[in-house]
Parts: structure tokens; sequence; C-alpha cells
């Protein structure tokens, strides 16, 4: 019996072990006329396209999830490039707003939308594709 406790502990500990970070993702562009809210858990991303509007839920395949992690650890938070914002100070861009909750620690930026930080261009590039599947 004691065996059995002790074999059942090690597995529920390697379990434990592979998994991936929790982490949540909140991207909000938006402008006159415009709208985009995506939001993210890894498992599932909800999209909406008007302030008021309800979202949309993509739960996501295995692959799509695993892309999403493999953009997420390419990124080094603590050292993000300082993005261009003078399309959306004119009106020429969507002001983006991106918030990332990583193991309780929040990253959040802001950029002109379609135009990322190059260290988060990949990770973005994949959530819009994404939400494309969703509208």
């Amino acid at each position: 019996m004691k065996t059995c406790i002790a074999i059942l502990t090690l597995l529920m500990l390697q379990q434990n072990c592979n998994q991936n970070p929790t982490w949540n993702l909140n991207y909000r562009a938006e402008s006159r006329g415009f709208y985009k809210e995506l939001v993210c858990d890894g498992t599932t991303l909800k999209y909406r396209s008007t302030r008021q509007g309800t979202f949309k839920t993509l739960n996501l395949k295995a692959e799509e999830q695993e892309s999403l992690v493999m953009a997420l650890k390419a990124i080094d938070l603590k050292n993000i490039s300082e993005p261009d914002q003078s399309k959306s100070m004119v009106d020429a861009a969507a002001l983006a707003s991106f918030e990332l909750l990583i193991e309780g620690v929040v990253y959040s930026y802001e950029f002109d939308h379609g135009h990322p930080p190059k260290e988060l261009e990949e990770l973005m590039t994949r959530l819009l594709t994404l939400s494309e599947k969703v509208e």
C-alpha cells in the first residue's frame, strides 16, 4: 500500500513538473470606429469586435496551444524594445494595449495596432491569425 502511494505521488509530481506555466493574455486595439479585443488563457481564445459585443470563443487545439507557448517562451519580457506609437497619435493606427499575466507577474505594453515591438511580433501574429478563425 505504501508503495502504491509513493508511486502515485511521484507520478503526480512528474506531471506537475511537465506542465507549462499558467498565463493569461489580454489584447485590445481601439480607435474611432475600430475595436478588437482578444483574451487568451492558453486553452481558449475569446474575441470580440465591438465594445459591448459578446465574446466569441475558440477552443485551441493542442498544436495551437503549443505554438503560443513556444512564442511566449521565446520572449524576454523584461527587455522589450520601446515601440513606435506615432501612428496612433494621429489616428493613423488604433492604439493597442497588451497585458500578459504569467505566474502572478503582469507585463503590459502599449503600441500601434499592427506594429508591436519586434519581440512580440511572432506572438501577436499567431494570436491575430487565430482570431480570424473566430470571426
